[in-house]
C-alpha cells in the first residue's frame, strides 16, 4: 500500500486530497494545526481507518520535525508528500502592493515558502525509503508572472509567496535528484481562501479538483521534476 503525507489538512483542497486519496486506496497521513477541532477530517479518518491526525504547523520549525517523530511511529516510508498547508494576507483579495503590512506578509511566507522546505527536509528521511518519492508543493496559478489577475483583486502577497514557491521547488528539485519534486496548481476552487472577497464565485468544487489534482500527481516522471504544473498536468509558464 503507497503513503500519501498531507498538510494543511482540516478543510478546503487538503480535505479534499484526504478523501480523494483514502478512494484510492492509500494509507494516509493527514496533518493539520489542531487534530483536535479539525471535526471532519477527523471523521473521515475514523470511517476509513486511517490513523489519527498529526499535529503540525508548518511555521513552526519545532511542530514541523515533531510531526516527523511521530509519523515515523505510524509509517515506515512515505510515497508522497504534499506541502499543502497555506495562507492568504489578512484582507485576501485585497492586498495592493502600496501598502503592505510587512508582519503579515512576513506570515504568508513563512507558512506557504519556508513551510514547505522545511517539511521536506523534516520528512525526507521517510521520503527516501519510499518507493515514489515524490514532493508536490501546492501552489496557484496566482504565482505565474504571466497569470496576474488584477480584475479580480490585489494578491501581492500570497501571488509573490506561490512565485517564490515555485522557484524554490526547483531548487529543492536540483538539490534534492534522488526524488521527483515539482508544483502543481489546483485551479480556482470554491474553498473559504477562494471564496474571500466574494467578487466572483470560484468555477470548481472539490469535487471537480481533487480527483484531477490526484491523477496530475499520480503522472508526475523524473523528467518532470523542477517545474510547474497546472490541474490538468500541462506544464505553466514561471
Amino acid at each position: 500500500m503507497k503513503t500519501v503525507l498531507i498538510t494543511g489538512s482540516s478543510r478546503g483542497i487538503g480535505l479534499g486530497l484526504v478523501k480523494e486519496y483514502v478512494k484510492n486506496g492509500y494509507k494516509v497521513v493527514a496533518t493539520c494545526r489542531d487534530p483536535e477541532t479539525a471535526s471532519d477530517l477527523k471523521s473521515t479518518l475514523a470511517e476509513t481507518n486511517q490513523p489519527s491526525a498529526i499535529a503540525l504547523d508548518v511555521a513552526s520549525d519545532d511542530s514541523i520535525f515533531k510531526a516527523a517523530e511521530e509519523v515515523s511511529k505510524i509509517v515506515d516510508s512515505i510515497d508522497i508528500l504534499i506541502n499543502n498547508a497555506g495562507v492568504a494576507a489578512k484582507n485576501h483579495p485585497n492586498d495592493p502592493a502600496i501598502g503592505v503590512d510587512r508582519e503579515d506578509a512576513l506570515r504568508v511566507y513563512s507558512t506557504n515558502v519556508i513551510g514547505p522546505l522545511k517539511v521536506t527536509e523534516a520528512f525526507l528521511p521517510l521520503l527516501r525509503k519510499g518507493n515514489e518519492k515524490k514532493v508536490v508543493n501546492i501552489s496557484s496559478f496566482l504565482g505565474s508572472l504571466g497569470c496576474a489577475c488584477p480584475e479580480l483583486g490585489s494578491f501581492t502577497t500570497y501571488s509573490g509567496s506561490k512565485a517564490a514557491l515555485n522557484m524554490v521547488t526547483r531548487y529543492q528539485a536540483f538539490e534534492l535528484n534522488d526524488c521527483i519534486i515539482a508544483s502543481v496548481e489546483p485551479g480556482w476552487v470554491d474553498t473559504d481562501m477562494g471564496n474571500a472577497g466574494g467578487k466572483v464565485k470560484p468555477p470548481l468544487t472539490m469535487l471537480d479538483c481533487a480527483p484531477k489534482l490526484v491523477n496530475t500527481i499520480e503522472g508526475l516522471k523524473r523528467e518532470d521534476s523542477s517545474f510547474y504544473f497546472s490541474l490538468e498536468g500541462e506544464k505553466m509558464q514561471f
